[in-house]
C-alpha cells in the first residue's frame, strides 16, 4: 500500500529475512532496473519483488491484470508488476485445457536451456519468461498437441523462425489517451536482436539483454534439439536422455577467457553486492569481442567457484 516504502522494504524487511535461518544465499540490488531482494528459503530460489500501488489498501481480490492498476505508479513498481501480470496472463491465454501440457513442456525447455548452457537472463540468455512465451506460443498454435508433440513443434517452429521479428501472443496495446508508459515497438527497438514480447500492458521485451552472440549459440543449440527430436519421433525412436545431456562447452573451443570476480574475504555482504553487479554486467564483454577478428564467442552463463576465495567466482567464454 501507498504508506509502505521502498527504504521499509530494503531495511526492516530486510532484516527480518536476515535473521531467519531458513534464508541463504541472500543478496540485496536496491539500484536495479526492477530493485530486489533474491535469497534461497529452504533451498528454493525466490526472487522477492518490491510494488507500491497508489491506494492505502490492497484488496484480497485484487485483480492484478486490471490496467487500471498501474496508473500513478513509479517506473520501478511498475516494471515489478509486469512479472506477475505477464504470468496471469499467460495462464489466461493458454487455457485450461492446455495448460497440464504446457506446464510439462515448459519444464522440459527449461531443463534443456539448464543443461545445455542457455538459462540465465542478464547474461544474454533465456530467463524463465522468455521460455514461458515461447512456449505458450506452440501452445496456442497447437492447442490438441501431446507434450511430445508440442515438443517436437517448439524446436521446429524457432529453428525456422527469422529473427528479429518478434514472438508475441497478442497484439500490442498502445498507450490509452493522456498515458504514457514505454511500449515495445520494432520501430524504435532497432536493436534488439532476438525481441519476446511479454503479452500484458505495457508490452515489453523480456530477451532485451540477448546479443548476437549469444543469439548465435541459443540457434545452434536449437538446430541441435531440432535434430535430436527428429530421431527420437521417428518410428524406433527413443534416447530422450541426449536431448538433456550437460554443454559439451569445455571441448569446443580453442581458447577461454576466464573471467574473475574477486569479492572481499572479509565481507560476504558487499562482495555479494559487488558480484551481483559485475554479473549484469559481464555480458557486455562478451558484446565487446564481437568487434575483435574471433567467432563464434560463447559467455557460458554458469559461475564456478573461483581459487581465490569463497566470496569470487569465475565465467569462461570461449572463442576460436
Amino acid at each position: 500500500p501507498l504508506f509502505c516504502t521502498r527504504e521499509h522494504f530494503f531495511s526492516s524487511l530486510k532484516d527480518i529475512f536476515l535473521q531467519n535461518p531458513n534464508v541463504t544465499d541472500f543478496q540485496s540490488v536496491e539500484t536495479a532496473a526492477v530493485p530486489l531482494m533474491t535469497f534461497d528459503y529452504n533451498g528454493v530460489n525466490i526472487d522477492f519483488l518490491f510494488a507500491k500501488l497508489s491506494t492505502n489498501r490492497v484488496p484480497p481480490d485484487l485483480n492484478i491484470l486490471d490496467d487500471n492498476i498501474l496508473r500513478n505508479l513509479d517506473v520501478a513498481t511498475e516494471k515489478s508488476l509486469n512479472g506477475p501480470r505477464v504470468t496471469n496472463m499467460l495462464t489466461k491465454l493458454v487455457g485450461d485445457a492446455a495448460y497440464p501440457n504446457f506446464l510439462i513442456v515448459l519444464r522440459c525447455i527449461r531443463l534443456w536451456a539448464k543443461r545445455r548452457g542457455l538459462y540465465g537472463n542478464k547474461l544474454g540468455y533465456f530467463g524463465g519468461v522468455n521460455c514461458n512465451i515461447l512456449v505458450a506460443l506452440v501452445c496456442l498454435l497447437y492447442p490438441r498437441g501431446s507434450p511430445s508433440y508440442l515438443l517436437t513443434k517448439f524446436f521446429l517452429l524457432y529453428s525456422m523462425w527469422k529473427w528479429p521479428n518478434p514472438v508475441m501472443l497478442n497484439r500490442i496495446q498502445p498507450n490509452p489517451p493522456n498515458e504514457y508508459r514505454e511500449v515495445w515497438s520494432k520501430d524504435t527497438r532497432i536493436y534488439d536482436v532476438m525481441p519476446i514480447i511479454t503479452p500484458a500492458y505495457p508490452a515489453m521485451n523480456s530477451s532485451f539483454s540477448v546479443s548476437r552472440a549469444s543469439l548465435e549459440v541459443i540457434m545452434r543449440e536449437v538446430q541441435r534439439g531440432k535434430g535430436i527430436l527428429q530421431t527420437i519421433t521417428s518410428p524406433g525412436g527413443k534416447n530422450w536422455e541426449k536431448l538433456f545431456e550437460p554443454t559439451d562447452f569445455f571441448v569446443q573451443y580453442s581458447y577461454y577467457l576466464s573471467c574473475n570476480i574477486i569479492g572481499s574475504e572479509e565481507d560476504e555482504a558487499a562482495s555479494k553486492s559487488w558480484i551481483g553487479y559485475v554479473q549484469a554486467n559481464i555480458r557486455k564483454m562478451a558484446s565487446y569481442m564481437q568487434d575483435l577478428p574471433i567467432a563464434p564467442i560463447h559467455l557460458l552463463p554458469m559461475s564456478f567457484t573461483s581459487a581465490k576465495h569463497e566470496n569470487s567466482n569465475s565465467y569462461f567464454i570461449g572463442f576460436n
